[in-house]
């Protein structure tokens, strides 16, 4: 999979043509909005007088298609949560053809909004500190609706629920990577207190394990 623009410009192109095959397109405004998930574009569509904003992911390369790099797994949750009303971007198309790419690929609507970077690295903003608040406080008010969300009910057969100790040392693995001494302990601190008030019973629902205003 070639990461050049104008080599993903004519993948795009041919991704278009094939999805609208009757109508003329044209491809713009192509920008590189990858982080530290794999490759993230967005571009335009122009289909028939039409303007199509839309972002395209795709798997990276040579590691096995699992988890969070499993780009076709995704959809089925991004259209459940899409047809809840959630704020989440409908799913265009999704395929694991690497003819047009050389990956699997996952096609979304592309949304409006711009990056808002929490904590000491945050830098200045176009929001003053009233909006900024606001907008936290959104971002707590999506989280719980993404918990709230009923996964028995509209996403069923997704897959696998883990278990709670399996959740648990999947996230102590990640832990232990981290450089802060002090951070570590304390994440080793609550993940005794879960542990020791872990419930018996419990409903299975979706948790965001990134979850900040910039993701």
């Amino acid at each position: 999979m070639s990461t050049d623009i104008a080599d993903l410009q004519a993948s795009i192109e041919a991704w278009a043509g094939q999805f609208w095959p009757d109508s003329a397109v044209a491809v713009d405004n192509i920008i590189d909005m990858s982080g530290h998930s794999g490759k993230v574009i967005g571009f335009d569509v122009t289909e028939s007088g039409k303007r199509h904003p839309l972002v395209v992911r795709l798997a990276p390369e040579g590691v096995p298609h699992r988890g969070s790099t499993d780009v076709l797994r995704q959809a089925p949750l991004l259209r459940a949560l899409h047809a809840q009303g959630l704020k989440a971007p409908a799913v265009v198309d999704a395929d694991g053809d690497d003819s047009l790419f050389g990956v699997p690929y996952l096609m979304m609507q592309k949304l409006p909004g711009k990056p808002l970077v929490m904590g000491p690295d945050a830098g200045p903003s176009w929001l003053s500190d009233a909006q900024r608040q606001q907008a936290y406080n959104l971002a707590a008010e999506l989280l719980a609706s993404l918990h709230c969300f009923d996964v028995a009910k509209h996403l069923q057969n997704w897959e696998e629920p883990k278990g709670i100790q399996d959740e648990l040392d999947m996230w102590t693995v990640i832990l232990e990577k981290g450089k802060d001494d002090v951070w570590i302990r304390q994440g080793e601190d609550v993940r005794a207190a879960l542990v020791a008030s872990a419930p018996i019973d419990y409903n299975v629902g979706l948790l965001h394990g990134d979850f900040q205003t910039n993701n």
